[in-house]
């Protein structure tokens, strides 16, 4: 796999960079986390608590790493599927 952004792999990333690197929305990265959402994605990245108690975090992020891998299986699911063959 290559390597998106190298810089982003050791972060922890804000909901709006999330939006930024993997173009999609606010409501749409939250459709993917909930299971009971038929967007919903499992191998999407949770966030993980920053602020306040687990049980009602006040404050999330997403580790860049976990995006940056979600993003590269992405487009190698999206090569697939247009010409029915892995990367080259």
């Amino acid at each position: 796999m290559t390597d998106l952004h190298a810089d982003i792999k050791d972060v922890l990333l804000r909901r709006q960079e999330v939006e930024r690197l993997t173009a999609l929305g606010r409501s749409a990265i939250y459709a993917r986390l909930n299971p009971k959402h038929p967007r919903h994605d499992p191998t999407f990245p949770r966030p993980i608590s920053v602020g306040g108690p687990i049980h009602k975090p006040t404050a999330v992020r997403w580790v860049g790493k976990e995006v940056q891998e979600w993003v590269e299986a992405q487009i190698a699911k999206s090569r697939i599927q247009i010409t029915g063959r892995g990367p080259a």
